[in-house]
């Protein structure tokens, strides 16, 4: 475990008495005693550091921490012993892969001695084992059933185009943290159903093969997909805890539209309906042990290694789900433990070429040059994404629409539209009459930053009541796409910095504030 510096002096501090004692004793008896009179005074200095309490609010002794020091501390007996005589009275030849820690081929008593027998951590186990079955006896029930319409929703929702659905696609099959899908996860297939993770935003383990529950190299491409995303890369700027700040309730709530109906909900939730990416992860996790989990290893360990935990009492709170019969008795694990051996599949990526007309060919420019997009292959995947989205809210028609009548002189659209002051226009026409001008986008966001600093220089009497200029908010005013925002931030970078700066905003200043538009309207 890493250690801070000055968590580091603090226990050489601590320990220092200890080294001066212990190197006066010249006989293994007396270290021997010395080291038994030692830790519980290593206890209680553990327990003094410990963020866990009783039902009374007493400090308790964490094992995970107590386990750390004494590991420290036996480091630190290594370090000391080859400044010291190391002889037939204070010291010994270890054997075997001791052998590695050995001065000269010698070990001090003390390194032998400073630490716990069996018995401790036996009498612990069997808490941590009988916790976790009670926890197993109190988990929420998922059936096959849900099992497999969680498999399908899932696997419908990371192909999709809207990025929020994939994102929401890609947690619950591979059980990944919002910032890890949004942002940092990284997977390389190594099986049918394993890919190598990377990207890991906790416990800074680097990467570890885990479970996919489809085939891996669909979750992989997929996530290539949604990196490549415009409103992704448009992201690319931001720290992990804004990127949570905007965007983790609207794909919470792309948990709930699609996952909620047959999800059942936490003991701790009902009523609330309070389903989210944790959640996915919890169910991940259940399914996960139900397919791959060999028979004989405890369910603790098995969450521990595939959620990228550093210890069993870490991933204890992902008891949540079991998978179970529908008298809600629960399955086997391991049912699909042999389908890891087999290869995964490899995709070749063929390049398809498509003969198109001068005439699409400058259609394909013109948005891509309106869209800020970098290239062509980006523009035909957003044309893709507004046709699903499109075909969806579209209704399904019975007989032929009636045919629409032809437009009156009065409302049909002129092509003069390049004329417009849209400066001096209304912002219902700007919405509505101007909606598709080229300028009409940019001109509707000039008016939200405007509105933003209008309110702050001349309504608001405290700081906390005024408003940073910030690509989140600007889309909650405006309405407008993050690649426009992204374009208009970097073209107004001067004006916008200079109004942050002279009110000397943090980089969290809007957190907690609440919805803009119910605040600050634009005119």
């Amino acid at each position: 475990m890493r250690r801070s510096p000055q968590s580091q002096l603090r226990d050489e501090q601590f320990f220092k008495p200890f080294l001066d004692e212990v190197g006066q004793l010249k006989s293994e008896s007396a270290i021997e005693a010395l080291c038994k009179e030692w830790l519980p005074k290593i206890q209680e200095y553990c327990t003094q550091l410990s963020k866990k309490v009783d039902d009374s609010g007493n400090k308790v002794l964490s094992v995970n921490t107590y386990n750390d020091k004494l590991s420290n501390f036996r480091n630190m007996i290594l370090a000391w012993q080859k400044g010291i005589s190391l002889t037939k009275d204070n010291s010994y030849k270890p054997e075997g892969k001791d052998k590695s820690k050995a001065y000269n081929g010698k070990i001090h008593y003390a390194w032998k001695y400073l630490k716990e027998g069996l018995e401790f951590y036996r009498e612990r186990t069997e808490k941590t084992l009988q916790k976790s079955e009670n926890r197993l006896q109190e988990s929420e029930a998922i059936t096959l059933e849900i099992v497999e319409q969680y498999i399908a929703t899932a696997t419908k929702l990371i192909a999709s185009y809207d990025w929020r659905e994939v994102v929401a696609g890609i947690i619950a099959l591979t059980g990944r943290r919002f910032g890890e899908g949004m942002k940092t996860a990284k997977f390389e297939p190594t099986s049918l159903y394993k890919v190598r993770f990377t990207g890991q935003l906790k416990h800074g383990v680097e990467d570890y093969e885990m479970f996919s529950l489809i085939e891996s190299h669909i979750v992989a491409k997929e996530l290539d997909r949604l990196r490549n995303m415009p409103e992704i890369k448009a992201l690319k700027a931001e720290d992990i805890e804004q990127i949570t700040n905007d965007k983790n309730s609207t794909v919470n709530n792309c948990v709930k539209e699609h996952f909620g109906s047959f999800v059942p909900v936490l003991s701790d939730d009902k009523g609330t309906g309070n389903l989210s990416t944790r959640s996915l992860r919890y169910i991940y996790a259940a399914i996960a042990a139900y397919w791959f989990k060999p028979a004989r290893k405890e369910t603790l360990t098995f969450y521990k290694e595939q959620l990228g935990h550093i210890s069993k009492t870490a991933a204890f709170s992902y008891v949540a789900y079991q998978v179970c019969d529908n008298e809600g008795l629960p399955f086997h694990s391991g049912v699909n433990i042999k389908m890891l051996e087999t290869a995964p599949t490899t995709i070749e990526k063929k390049e398809i070429r498509y003969r198109m007309t001068e005439e699409q060919k400058q259609k394909l420019d013109q948005l891509q040059s309106e869209w800020g997009l970098e290239t062509q292959a980006e523009v035909m995947e957003q044309v893709l994404k507004y046709v699903e989205l499109g075909m969806r809210k579209a209704p399904v028609a019975e007989e032929k629409a009636p045919v629409a009548e032809e437009e009156t002189p009065a409302t049909k659209p002129t092509d003069n539209t390049q004329d417009i002051d849209l400066e001096s226009v209304s912002l219902e026409d700007l919405n509505n009459k101007y909606k598709t001008h080229p300028g009409s986008a940019e001109e509707r966001m000039r008016r939200a930053v405007q509105a933003i600093m209008d309110y702050n220089d001349y309504v608001a009497t405290e700081q906390q009541q005024r408003w940073r200029v910030t690509t989140s908010i600007l889309a909650q005013l405006s309405g407008s796409r993050s690649d426009r925002i992204k374009d208009f931030f970097n073209k107004h970078e001067t004006w916008i910095n200079d109004h942050n700066e002279k009110y000397n905003f943090s980089a969290y200043h809007n957190k907690g504030k609440g919805d803009i538009t119910e605040v600050i309207k634009v005119k």
